[in-house]
């Protein structure tokens, strides 16, 4: 969507990471992405792509 012209300023591991967690699914990284850019604005791209990693993990782990 959106952020495609911004995967240069993430790290390539943070992407696989992401996309992995996701099994591939693209419009669910663009939809969770979207909402951490609303809640917490001001951040990189790169702690976006992190935080969405990290709350899948959490919540997986719940």
């Amino acid at each position: 969507m959106g952020n495609a012209p911004l995967l240069g300023t993430v790290r390539r591991e943070t992407r696989k990471t992401l996309m992995a967690l996701l099994n591939g699914d693209r419009k669910t990284a663009d939809r969770l992405l979207q909402q951490a850019r609303f809640q917490h604005p001001g951040k990189s791209e790169n702690w976006y792509w992190e935080k969405v990693a990290y709350d899948l993990k959490r919540d997986r782990r719940s």
